[in-house]
C-alpha cells in the first residue's frame, strides 16, 4: 500500500487509458467527501478527504483530510488467502468507521471502491479471486455496507503501472502542479511500498510503459513502471534468504549464526526460513553490503563467501 495524500475526482480526473475512478485502495467517493482505503502488502489503510472546492484547478488547500478511527489494520488483506471467509470481519471496522464519518444522507450515493496493490498481486489468481469475491459480496450487502457499489470492477487489484501513476499524481498534487491554469514543471515520483517499488515521470515520446491521463483539465503522458518484489519488506526478505541459503556450518546443539553485513553491529535477530532457524548478527560491512545488494537485485546472483 503509501504515506501520502491521494485525490479522487468523479469527473475527468483520470483519463480512459488508466481505466480507474479513484485512487489506490478501498475508496468511498461522495460529494464532497471521499474515503480512501489502501490494502497494500503490509496493512490496509483508511483515509477520508473532503473536497472544499471544485473547478478547473486542483490545489492542496481544496482537500481536507479527516480522521476516521480505525484508519489502519495489520496485516494486509492478502494474509487472508488461506481463509477468505474472514474478509468480512476484517473489513467491517472500516465500514463502521466510514459510516460514522460520512453523513447518513450521503451514504447511499457514495460510491465505494477497493483497489488492492502488491500484497494481492503476489497471490495466486485463485487466492486473490477468493478474497475479492468476499469483498464484493460484502459491498453488495446494503445492510452491512450502505454505500454505492457499482460493480465487480470497483473491487479489484490495480496494475503496478496504475499504482505508479497514482503516486505521480499525489506528488504533483501536493507540490501544487495542478493548482494553476498554466503549465508548471512537474516532478517525478519514486515510491517504495512493502511489496513493490514504483516510479513515474512526465514523458514526451512513445513507449509501452506510457499512460495517458487528464488531471484538472490538462493532459499528461506519464512513463510509469512497477517492480514487484522490490518493496521494502520483500527486498529485506530476499536479502536475508540469500544470506541463509545455504546455511553456514553449525555445531550440533548450538545456535546457527549468519553474519549480516547490512545490519549495524549489535543487531541480533532470530528468523526462520522454511524449517530452518538462523540467528542473524550485524557486522556493518558497508562495501560488502553494497556488493550483495547489487548482485541480488541488479545482476544474476553469485554466491559470496561472507561467513
Amino acid at each position: 500500500m503509501c504515506k501520502k495524500v491521494n485525490v479522487i475526482r468523479k469527473q475527468n480526473v483520470f483519463g480512459e487509458n488508466t481505466n480507474v475512478d479513484g485512487v489506490l485502495g478501498l475508496t468511498l467517493v461522495t460529494q464532497p467527501i471521499p474515503v480512501h482505503r489502501d490494502p497494500g502488502s503490509t496493512s490496509t489503510r483508511l483515509k477520508i478527504y473532503q473536497f472544499l472546492a471544485s473547478g478547473a484547478s486542483l490545489k492542496p488547500s481544496d482537500v481536507l483530510e479527516l480522521s476516521p478511527s480505525p484508519r489502519k489494520v495489520k496485516p494486509g488483506i492478502a494474509d487472508l488467502a488461506d481463509d477468505p471467509s474472514k474478509v468480512e470481519a476484517y473489513m467491517m471496522p472500516f465500514l463502521e468507521s466510514a459510516k460514522k464519518t460520512i453523513p447518513e444522507d450521503k451514504q447511499a450515493s457514495t460510491p465505494i471502491f477497493l483497489f488492492a496493490t502488491a500484497g494481492m498481486r503476489l497471490l495466486s489468481k485463485d487466492q486473490a479471486d477468493a478474497i475479492l469475491n468476499e469483498v464484493r459480496k460484502l459491498f453488495n450487502d446494503t445492510n452491512k455496507c450502505p454505500f454505492l457499489f457499482e460493480g465487480d470492477n470497483n473491487a479489484r487489484i490495480i496494475s503496478g503501472k496504475v499504482e505508479a501513476v497514482y503516486s505521480w499524481v499525489t506528488v504533483n498534487f501536493v507540490a501544487g502542479v495542478f493548482a494553476s491554469k498554466g503549465s508548471k514543471k512537474s516532478f517525478g515520483s519514486l515510491e517504495m511500498g512493502g511489496g513493490s517499488l514504483q516510479n513515474a515521470w512526465k514523458f514526451n515520446g512513445n513507449n509501452s510503459d506510457v499512460l495517458f491521463l487528464e488531471v484538472a483539465g490538462r493532459n499528461y503522458s506519464i512513463f510509469a513502471r512497477s517492480y514487484l518484489g522490490f518493496g521494502q519488506d520483500k527486498a529485506r526478505e530476499r536479502y536475508l534468504e540469500f544470506l541463509a541459503d545455504p546455511r553456514p556450518p553449525c555445531a550440533e546443539n548450538s545456535e546457527c549464526v549468519v553474519k549480516s553485513p547490512c545490519h549495524n553491529k549489535g543487531f541480533k535477530e532470530s528468523l526462520t526460513f522454511g524449517d530452518q532457524e538462523s540467528i542473524f548478527e550485524g557486522t556493518a560491512q558497508v562495501k560488502l553490503c553494497r556488493q550483495i545488494i547489487h548482485d541480488i537485485f541488479f545482476l544474476p546472483v553469485t554466491r559470496l563467501s561472507i561467513f
